[in-house]
């Protein structure tokens, strides 16, 4: 987020004429990092609650949309939020457990738990040698919703996600398995 920040900073501050684009966060086929880890997670059943926070998620193709969108009506400066669905942790993980026909996470954590496991990750990210697979960063976010509101990008640019936070799932499942991105 940090970097995300100082990339957006740097821009505004050099820059007279641009294009700034903030998609949720992305998932969808040929996703490396996210949907993988997530779809992976609770395939196996690995994720033992829900966070009670909540995020905005759209498929990497609405983005690629919405891209285009810009250069066809060649928008040369402003900001735009590119965002999807606003989802809690629960309705995620529900949605990705009904592919696999698997039991989602029974429980959501309380709120009150945010602080203590925030500095319990500081923590263990301070003695670790490698980096963590969760950080105390992902835990805080985990707490929080993160919606969005994309009518900017609706109004302006005759814009918004047309693929299902479902249809995201099972399209990337599909090709997860054709490419081998399934782990036990």
């Amino acid at each position: 987020m940090l970097t995300k920040h100082l990339a957006d900073k740097e821009v505004k501050e050099n820059t007279k004429n641009a294009v700034i684009l903030y998609p949720g966060l992305m998932l969808g086929p040929g996703d490396l990092i996210n949907s993988p880890k997530l779809i992976n997670a609770i395939k196996n059943k690995k994720i033992p609650c829900n966070m009670p926070g909540g995020t905005n998620l759209l498929d990497v193709r609405d983005i690629s949309h919405g891209v285009t969108k810009i250069l066809k009506k060649e928008i040369t400066s402003g900001e735009f939020l590119l965002s999807g669905h606003n989802l809690s942790m629960n309705e995620i993980n529900k949605t990705i457990a009904e592919e696999f026909s698997v039991n989602p996470p029974s429980f959501t954590l309380p709120r009150f738990l945010n602080f203590p496991l925030f500095h319990l990750a500081l923590f263990f990210e301070s003695i670790a040698k490698n980096k963590l697979e969760v950080t105390a960063d992902n835990i805080d976010s985990s707490f929080k919703f993160r919606y969005f509101d994309n009518t900017k990008a609706k109004n302006e640019l005759d814009w918004e996600p047309k693929i299902s936070f479902r249809q995201t799932i099972k399209d990337t499942i599909k090709w997860m398995d054709e490419n081998g991105y399934f782990k036990e």
